[in-house]
């Protein structure tokens, strides 16, 4: 089974480059993928920072990829308490892309559940 969904070129150029330093600390690429197109789909635009979802604190996972987005510059602080500005390198025009592992599948359905809207954003079939 597959879904595909449609995200940011730079977003998807980022986890690709970060691919295999995602591995190493045990996290999944699509998931990492999947998680920062969820926050991406939250900013506004240049000069506006990105707000942490609610629904994301009941996601204890999120928290792993938050810190590694973090830590490899994808986003900074925003200057308050979970807020947070893209790297601008992020944004672009919207790519497809196929999403086959289960793990990842899982993933996003849970996603779409708690975040209906993202069917409207990145929610291709």
């Amino acid at each position: 089974m597959e879904m595909k969904i449609v995200v940011p070129a730079g977003t998807l150029r980022a986890v690709n480059y970060l691919e295999e330093r995602f591995e190493r600390q045990g996290l999944n690429k699509e998931v990492a993928l999947i998680y920062l197109s969820l926050l991406m789909s939250y900013w506004q635009g240049e000069h506006s920072t990105i707000k942490r979802p609610l629904s994301t604190y009941t996601m204890p996972e999120f928290d792993e990829y938050l810190n590694a987005f973090k830590f490899y510059n994808l986003i900074e602080s925003g200057g308050s308490s979970n807020t947070y500005y893209p790297l601008e390198d992020l944004d672009g025009h919207f790519t497809e892309v196929s999403i086959t592992d289960f793990r990842s599948l899982e993933k996003l359905k849970n996603l779409l559940h708690n975040f209906p809207e993202l069917q409207q954003t990145i929610l291709v079939a």
